[in-house]
């Protein structure tokens, strides 16, 4: 299997900029920093006089905590599903029953 090309990407957040290595696009990466950039922006401007590294720490908190709030939605949806499918599957298992009962 090839390996993907690696690109590079200079990137700017809180102020400093970030040279990133991947194999995404630039776009992509983009996103994220700008998004990470925000979440920074956001608590600096709420707490005014913390360290950069205090507004890192708390950025990534509140990013951890939306992904572990999107985790368990996305775990509660699948089992939503998982439970209608059962009670589709069991309809149709009587639905299949009834039938064979008439053809017989």
């Amino acid at each position: 299997m090839a390996d993907k090309l690696k690109s590079k990407h200079k990137v700017t957040v809180f102020g400093s900029e970030y040279l990133i290595e991947g194999e995404t696009d630039e776009q992509y990466v983009k996103t994220l920093a700008d998004y990470v950039d925000g979440k920074m922006q956001e608590i600096s401007t709420a707490l005014h006089t913390v360290t950069t590294a205090n507004v890192a720490v708390l950025a990534a908190i509140n990013i951890a905590d939306e992904l572990f709030r999107l985790k368990r939605r996305y775990r509660e949806f699948q089992e939503e599903v998982d439970r209608r499918l059962a009670a589709m599957s069991r309809l149709l298992n009587g639905q299949e029953r009834d039938n064979e009962e008439v053809e017989g």
